[in-house]
This record gives C-alpha cells, structure tokens and sequence, in this order.
C-alpha cells in the first residue's frame, strides 16, 4: 500500500468552499468536483451536481448511504459507489463512502470518511506521466487505490492467524474466539468485494467499444486484482477452517482421554462396590457376621480383586497395542513390497 497522502501541492486544487475543491492534477484536463460530504450540505452538493451536468436521476443515489458497492449507467454518465465498513479498515474507525460520477469530460467525488484516496490519487496519476488522463482513467485510479486500502486487512488476518497457530493448551478458547472474529472479517470482505467485481465486468462492457486502450487496460487490471484479493480471502478463509477443525478436534481428544480414565475408575470400582453392597445387606444369616477378622479378611479379598481387575486391564490394552503395532508392520511390509514390484 503506498503512503498516504491528505495535503496534496496547492497548484493542484481550488477551494470553491468548505469541503468543496476543483480538482486539476497533472494530466488532469477535464472538470473535477470533489466533496467531503460531512463538511458540505446536500443542497451544495446537489447545486455543484448539476452545474457538472449529473443526471437528476443520480442525485438521490449521492445521498444514500447503502454500504454496498454499486454502478449505475445514464446516457454518458456513470455512477460508480465504493463503500467498506469500519470493521474491515485498518487506518480508520469510521465508514467509508466513495460515490464517483462521470461522463467523458468531468468528473464528480463524493466522500464521507477520509481515508487519503483521493490525494493518493491525484498524486499516482501525477506520477504516472500520462499527459491526458481521462474521466474513465481518473476513476481507474480511484478503484485502484481504493483496493490498496483492503489489502492491509488481509496482511492483518494473515499475521493473526500465524499466532494463532501456535497457541496451545489453555489458550484454545482464546483461539476459538480469534478464529470466529476473523471468519467473520473475512466474510464482510467477500461480500463487499462480489459488488466490486460485478461492477468492474459491467463497466468492461459498458466501455469496451467507446474507451481508450489504456483505460480498458487498467480496468481488466483492475478485474484481475480483484480476482487475486479473492483469492487470498478464500485462503485465509480455509486457513480458519482449519484452525476450527483442529480445536475441535484437540477438544474431542481431551473429552475422550476424560472418558478414558472414568472407564478405568468404573471397571475398577464397580465389581468392589458390589461386594461391599453384598456384605452390607441387613439380613440373617450372612457370613462371617459374628467373626472379629471378617473385617480384614474383606479388604483382602476386595484388594485382590482391584489389584486383578487392573492386571487384567493392563493385559488387554498391552494385547490391543502388540496387535496393532503387528498390523502397521504388516502394513509398512505390503507398501514398501508394493514399492519394489513397481520399481
């Protein structure tokens, strides 16, 4: 993301009044309007609208504020809305709003929230050398820089996700928690980049008769860039797929090692606890009721019958892991066999 530029030279611009400007940048040689709405009225903007010549029709749609990006097409003008919500910036807690009208010889920007784009802008196409920038090519530059400022999100995530993954044992719930949040990042990015790229593919046929080569140019550019920032939010994406998966899955270790154990206590107390239930009825006639060593003689017997169970146990499980380490044997013998007759 290049640097940020709020002050652009003063033999850029013309006030024309409070957060109203007259834009004219090198190569700039078309009218340009540009309006930071929360320092104007809607009467100033409706007034300099149509002093540029933008369709009545567009006029509501420079008032609203739908966050979720758009084009509209009248006659020669385009409407192009750019909007991302706070939760996806990185450089801002406010929404942003760009709404950009044009037809083939002036220009309108409309602002709410400042995110330095349209100086950065201006300052790109001044670098670009380009002696004659046209409406369509100016708005190009626009939709770039406004891509520039979605791609530090996804570096965001990209680097919350690498500490994620090395989080272990009792940051697992603080794990889930950032993951969620994330998805949730993700998600708002995907769906207000769709509205992006619908609008670029509308404008390539809108423009693909009537455009200049360079403009077509920098607006499959501009398809292509959207493609790849998809790209790596269907990544990110995965990635916390994975990362849920993996909790989940630690998670349903853990439940079934607590398992584990309480079977053991069971197997082990259960056939105890019977006995003892046995010899405690309250009925005539039990054995060893008026003998002074039944007492030791019964812990005796219910020792020896613990200190069976678990032998018995023990046995098992050790049975269970001979067989299947005779069985991965067997397995790794058939492969490597496998290996050498396809060799």
């Amino acid at each position: 993301m290049p640097t940020e530029i709020h002050i652009i030279p003063a033999e850029w611009y013309e006030e024309l009044g409070p957060g109203v400007r007259n834009l004219h940048p090198p190569g700039v040689n078309f009218q340009w309007v540009d309006l930071l709405a929360t320092a104007t009225t809607d009467e100033i903007i409706d007034r300099h609208a149509r002093d540029l010549g933008v369709p009545n029709a567009f006029l509501e749609s420079l008032h609203e504020r739908s966050f979720e990006s758009g084009r509209r097409r009248l006659g020669d003008a385009t409407l192009l809305r750019l909007e991302l919500p706070a939760e996806i910036l990185t450089t801002t807690e406010d929404d942003y709003d760009l709404v950009i009208v044009f037809s083939s010889d002036a220009m309108l920007t409309l602002r709410h929230g400042d995110l330095g784009l349209i100086e950065t802008g201006c300052d790109s196409m001044a670098q670009s050398g380009v002696e004659s920038v046209t409406p369509l090519g100016a708005a190009c530059e626009l939709m770039d820089e406004f891509l520039d400022r979605v791609t530090p999100t996804i570096r965001r995530i990209a680097v919350v996700l690498d500490g994620t993954e090395t989080e272990r044992g009792n940051a697992r719930s603080g794990r889930i928690e950032a993951v969620n949040q994330i998805r949730q990042v993700l998600l708002q990015l995907d769906r207000h980049l769709d509205p992006v790229q619908t609008m670029l593919q509308r404008c390539l046929v809108d423009f693909s008769t009537t455009a200049e080569a360079r403009d077509l140019a920098s607006l499959r550019g501009l398809q292509e860039r959207t493609g790849w920032i998809e790209h790596r939010i269907d990544g990110q994406l995965e990635r916390a797929r994975i990362l849920s998966e993996q909790d989940h899955i630690r998670a349903m270790d853990e439940m079934s090692g607590s398992m584990y154990r309480l079977s053991w206590i069971a197997t082990i107390f259960l056939p105890l606890t019977f006995i003892t239930g046995l010899l405690g009825i309250n009925v005539k006639g039990i054995p060893f009721a008026d003998d002074s060593g039944a007492f030791w003689l019964v812990c005796g017997v219910l020792g020896l019958i613990a200190l069976g169970t678990i032998f018995i146990l023990v046995l098992f499980i050790q049975l269970g892991r001979s067989h299947e380490r005779i069985r991965l044997h067997e397995t790794e013998k058939s492969t490597a066999n496998l290996g050498k007759i396809s060799s």
